[in-house]
């Protein structure tokens, strides 16, 4: 009876417990040349395409908003401002990363921006963005691309470890010696009799 006890209580205690590692949060979109609606809806998209994509918790729109009302940082709009905003928003909802987006428009091009911030270290871990020409039609697409994209943890080779120009490198060496000796004629230097 006392293993099943003990066996219940080792059990219980192995759950999983989230931690603020575990949670991202999505801010509310910046926006220039954009209607407030638009911006509510991109980021939608972006929180939508998170929870299909990532390994973590992406907390609720409601809960971030609350905290962003209640951050003094997020009141200035200047980018210096605006990580530190994203920062103390993501430790009062307890999240490890935040997602930061703006939106501008001009005619017809559209531009779509995501950072994301880790809370502990209060960096930008990754930044990216894209320009779409065909109006607000391309908005959507862009957006989901670019939410996946920003948590794809695939490093990417420098260009210096890829195989290709090492095989090329390689191939250049051995063609540089053997070729000279190959088609060297005799040399008439090759045999000196010494006195």
């Amino acid at each position: 009876m006392r293993v099943v006890l003990l066996l219940g209580v080792f059990v219980s205690g192995c759950g999983h417990v989230r931690t603020p590692a575990d949670r991202v949060a999505v801010l509310p979109f910046d926006g220039v040349g954009v209607g407030e609606e638009r911006l509510r809806a991109v980021r939608q998209v972006v929180t939508e395409q998170l929870v299909r994509t990532v390994p973590f918790r992406v907390v609720p729109a409601r809960r971030v908003d609350q905290a962003f009302a209640r951050a003094p940082s997020c009141r200035d709009a200047s980018s210096e401002a605006r990580l530190v905003c994203a920062a103390e928003v993501g430790e009062r909802v307890r999240a490890g990363q935040v997602v930061a987006g703006a939106l501008g428009g001009l005619g017809k091009t559209q531009l779509v921006q995501l950072k994301r911030v880790q809370v502990a270290s209060r960096a930008v871990v990754r930044s990216l963005e894209e320009t779409i020409f065909e109006g607000a039609v391309g908005v959507t697409p862009a957006a989901e691309r670019l939410a996946e994209r920003l948590f794809d943890e695939r490093r990417v080779r420098p260009w210096y470890a890829q195989w290709w120009l090492w095989t090329i490198a390689g191939v250049a060496t051995a063609a540089a010696v053997v070729v000279p000796l190959s088609v060297r004629s005799r040399d008439r230097y090759d045999t000196v009799p010494l006195p």
